[in-house]
């Protein structure tokens, strides 16, 4: 749609103004156009370049600048254009701009840049012999601004246009263009236009003639004549020459049109010189039609193709060279003025795998059966069936296509999945289950479904479901359909599917398993007190149970304080004892009087992990030898259940310490914690603390050097006793402070 002289020179006025304009090209093609105005002595240059896609998706490149008096404007134009329904009817686009600005002599503002966009829609009304009408709506720079070096940032004025074509008188086309300006972003000197034009087409559509007027209603409007030559070649000339109401200005346009057709087409074309035609193995449904090899190289490129024709298949996926065919046809009319046509198989790429042509009206069905013109079949992909005719001038009348599928054959189809093992146990790093297809081909198919079904009542538990596209990964969380947790065992997951031939795929079953509950973990060992100088080993005793058995497992000796003293580490399953020859992981004896705690720790190959209670180990102090003094000083008692010191005690230990104090330079201190049999808990650790609590003291009141006091842990050993057997447990609760002098 345009004025007479916009839309005489071919494409330009469709990235100018409308974008959904580009749909209409069917080949890539590229556009130069000059425009001088005089006297202004205004020079227009413009260059395009347009590639359209298979499903009619229109890309282009444009350049258009203006060179005036002293300054000069340029714009970088990056145009899409996409049809929204099947027929190719109804298309949009747009225009995302660069705008570039000298800056004018004598002028303030400077230079400019700017961004700007287009938008456009566009609809073709059809029927049975082509197009009757276009129309078209556009909303020219919806956003855009130009900022200046020195004045700020302005915005571009936006223009709404209107337009309207007739195309049903033949080979003739008219139309009108209604433009209007936005007033609302502020002062323009832009106005609202009318433009009506009409182009008639002569001999065979090879010459044109073009006549409008631009600007109705205005004094300074613009009469436009013009001309187009349109050989059957792959390029096209247009002219338009524009006159000014008053006679004063003069604008001339030359537009040079280069279809690009040969772009991605196959040479190895086949040529039958007589017999029956066809894309496969089976015959033809009209076999008495004798064709003439045709070779059309190059269309008018003005406009769009002046009627639609249908292409069907019965199959729209088809395995290449596997025996299948399917049956090409063109229901409907068939015009008597079609005296050649030509039907062409070409890849997403653009590239022509199998062609056929013939002279007069196409065949009503044609077989192929999925291979190329060296009967090889095609890999796997989607491809173009697309008919094109021609009248007796070798112009375009139809060109139409489809999209059939060649769907290569598989060599299994599989599942498999990322862990095998599920926990719902919060914070598990395993969930979700990752299941990957491989389905030996293609992942297209007419419907998958994928199930998890319990192992043992074959009930499915969860169900996913799909169409066209297998996904390249499914997950599943644990829960049901009901999106509850499932419960714990075994499960079936299965993966099935149609492909796009129809054929039933099936996957073996994939086995996981569902643990949320953690290993039942023991540590035991043959005592609680070990003499590394008497028994060089003592053996801990480990006990597992997880139905998945272990992933990793490791038994970790503490000292009091926490620090980690030594550490056994192991995969899989956990041995049933581990032997501790007294050395820390530093290869360093541990040093007599230390309190162990050991703790055993395990993980399942589903993340649940878990800690079995602690073990506490008193390592022996043995008493020095060859002392020259062992005194026994004193026994301060304790509560029951209680490590602290009643004020009884310290007022015991400050009267021991009076004694002690001579000795401190060559002593050592034994402190031995006791309980009753009957104290609650773990009465070693008990003992230990009620040693060390005595041992603190002793440490604050005396200042005695740390290494100087060992604390033990006895718990109910060495039980005090009289007459009449065990004295009373509070007797028991008790610590013992012997001090060794050394000569």
């Amino acid at each position: 749609m345009g004025g007479a002289d916009e839309a005489i020179v071919g494409g330009t006025h469709a990235v100018q103004v409308n974008p959904a304009g580009l749909a209409q090209a069917s080949v890539p093609m590229a556009q130069m156009g000059l425009g001088l105005v005089s006297p202004a002595g205004t020079f227009d240059l413009n260059n395009v370049v347009l590639y359209p896609l298979q499903d009619g998706t229109v890309f282009a490149l444009s350049q258009f600048s203006g060179f005036y008096s002293g300054y000069s404007d340029t714009s970088i134009v990056g145009s899409a254009a996409l049809p929204l329904d099947t027929a190719r009817n109804l298309t949009f686009g747009l225009n995302l701009k660069y705008l570039l600005l000298s800056n004018p002599a004598n002028s303030t503002e400077g230079a400019g840049r700017g961004f700007g966009l287009d938008m456009g829609f566009m609809y073709n009304l059809r029927d049975a012999q082509g197009v009757l009408a276009s129309f078209g709506l556009t909303i020219k720079d919806l956003s855009s601004a130009i900022r200046f070096s020195n004045t700020g940032e302005d915005s571009v004025t936006r223009t709404f246009v209107l337009g309207a074509a007739y195309d049903a008188i033949a080979d003739t086309r008219v139309e009108l263009d209604a433009d209007f300006v936005d007033q609302t972003l502020g002062p323009t000197n832009l106005r609202d236009e009318f433009n009506l034009g009409a182009e008639r087409f002569f001999q065979d559509r090879n010459f044109s003639a073009r006549v409008g007027y631009q600007n109705m209603f205005q004094p300074e409007g613009v009469f436009t004549l013009g001309g187009g030559y349109h050989p059957a070649q792959p390029f096209e000339i247009t002219y338009a020459l524009g006159l000014s109401a008053d006679l004063k200005q003069v604008s001339n346009f030359l537009t040079f049109v280069y279809r690009l057709d040969d772009w991605n087409k196959n040479h190895t074309e086949k040529t039958d010189t007589g017999g029956e035609i066809t894309l496969g193995n089976a015959p033809p449904s009209e076999p008495e039609a004798t064709p003439t090899p045709a070779t059309h190289e190059a269309r008018p490129v003005s406009g769009p193709a002046s009627r639609k024709m249908t292409v069907a298949v019965s199959l729209p996926a088809l395995s290449a060279g596997g025996g299948q065919t399917t049956s090409i046809t063109f229901p409907g009319a068939h015009p008597d003025d079609i005296t050649a046509w030509e039907l062409l198989i070409k890849g997403v790429d653009g590239k022509i795998y199998r062609k056929i042509d013939g002279t007069g009206k196409p065949f009503s069905a044609i077989d192929w059966d999925g291979t190329d013109d060296q009967g090889k079949g095609l890999p796997s992909g989607m491809y173009q069936v697309a008919l094109r005719t021609f009248n007796a001038a070798g112009g375009l009348l139809s060109d139409d296509s489809t999209l059939v599928q060649i769907v290569g054959a598989r060599t299994h189809f599989g599942l498999s999945v990322n862990v095998p093992y599920l926990s719902l146990a919060r914070g598990k790093a395993h969930a979700p289950l990752v299941f990957t297809p491989d389905p030996g081909g293609s992942f297209d198919a007419q419907s998958w479904d994928f199930q998890v079904r319990d192992a043992q009542t074959r009930q499915v538990v969860y169900e996913r479901k799909g169409r066209l596209r297998i996904p390249p990964q499914i997950k599943w969380n644990g829960r049901t359909a009901q999106a509850v947790p499932a419960a714990d065992g075994p499960y079936e997951c299965l993966l099935s599917a149609v492909d796009k031939l129809g054929n039933s795929l099936q996957a073996d079953p994939v086995a996981v398993t569902l643990r949320s509950a953690p290993p039942v973990l023991s540590l035991d060992a043959e005592d609680h007190w070990v003499d590394f100088s008497k028994n060089p080993k003592f053996k801990f005793k480990l006990s597992a149970e997880d139905s998945l058995g272990l992933e990793g497992w490791s038994v970790k000796l503490l000292d009091y304080d926490g620090n980690v003293l030594k550490t056994f580490l192991g995969q899989a399953g956990a041995p049933a004892q581990v032997v501790w020859d007294g050395k820390t992981d530093a290869a360093d004896m541990v040093a007599g009087g230390t309190f162990v705690r050991a703790q055993f720790t395990a993980q399942d190959p589903a993340g649940n992990s878990a800690k079995s209670d602690e073990f506490p180990v008193q390592v022996e102090a043995p008493a020095p030898t060859g002392q020259s003094l062992s005194l026994n000083l004193t026994t301060v008692y304790f509560k029951d259940g209680d490590d602290g010191l009643t004020p009884e005690a310290k007022k015991e230990l400050q009267k021991a310490a009076v004694s002690i104090k001579p000795y401190l330079d060559k002593s050592l201190f034994f402190l031995k914690g006791y309980t009753a049999s009957a104290e609650a808990g773990d009465q070693l650790t008990l003992s230990y603390d009620r040693a060390d609590s005595v041992r603190e003291y002793l440490l604050k009141v005396l200042a005695v050097p740390a290494d100087k006091v060992v604390a033990l842990g006895y718990a109910d050993r060495e039980a005090l006793k009289d007459a009449n057997g065990d004295e009373p447990a509070d007797k028991q609760r008790r610590v013992t402070i012997t001090l060794y002098t050394q000569p």
